[in-house]
């Protein structure tokens, strides 16, 4: 997949990327030596996957429900499967977390984020606002409002793999920070019974 072409440069963006881009987390990772990307489609609602590689064609596609293999030639790989989405996210350079361009709250960036992926979203992220901005604020980067932010932050990120890196470490000590509540809240707990039971 071409970056300029596809992922829209102003007027005539790619309408079948584009739905996938916002309905879906998409990781991207970076083939040697060329600025084609392959782009793995993770779906919330997996009876999707066949509808989602048909509407990319004709580029070359291949389901994982299916069992297809990534070819040298792959494109779009459509992700629809349940359980594997750190998989995908291990391989990335850097995620784009989808519903949050289109004004749908985001999706959860938490997981990739752990996994020290760099996070790339759109301005809508009601859903878990804590936690993008707490990334965004680590990354000092992150948030693209347009088609043509996203296509400007994958270049920035594709073409250089040691910022790349850089961020997604900076979103891991970010989510980092947030953790801890389960304990937090035990402890509060235990003192409340404490001082509760020497009353």
């Amino acid at each position: 997949m071409n970056v300029n072409a596809d992922l829209g440069e102003g007027a005539g963006a790619d309408d079948a990327i584009l739905a996938c881009v916002d309905s879906s987390s998409i990781a991207c990772a970076a083939h040697a030596g060329s600025m084609s990307i392959s782009i793995a489609t993770a779906w919330r609602c997996l009876e999707r996957g066949v509808e989602i590689a048909q509407s990319a064609a004709p580029r070359p596609v291949a389901c994982r429900s299916s069992h297809e293999r990534i070819e040298a030639g792959t494109e779009i790989y459509v992700a629809d499967t349940m359980g594997e989405l750190g998989l995908f996210y291990r391989l990335a350079s850097f995620a784009f977390i989808g519903k949050s361009l289109a004004g749908q709250g985001g999706q959860n960036p938490l997981e990739a984020a752990r996994l020290g992926v760099a996070v790339v979203a759109g301005p809508h992220t009601e859903n878990f606002r804590e936690a993008y901005e707490a990334i965004f604020a680590a990354q000092g980067f992150g948030l693209v409002t347009s088609s043509d932010d996203l296509r400007i932050a994958a270049t920035r990120l594709l073409v250089n793999p040691d910022e790349a890196r850089h961020l997604g470490a900076a979103a891991a000590r970010a989510v980092e920070a947030l953790s801890g509540a389960l304990e937090r809240t035990r402890r509060a707990v235990e003192t409340l019974l404490k001082t509760h039971a020497c009353a």
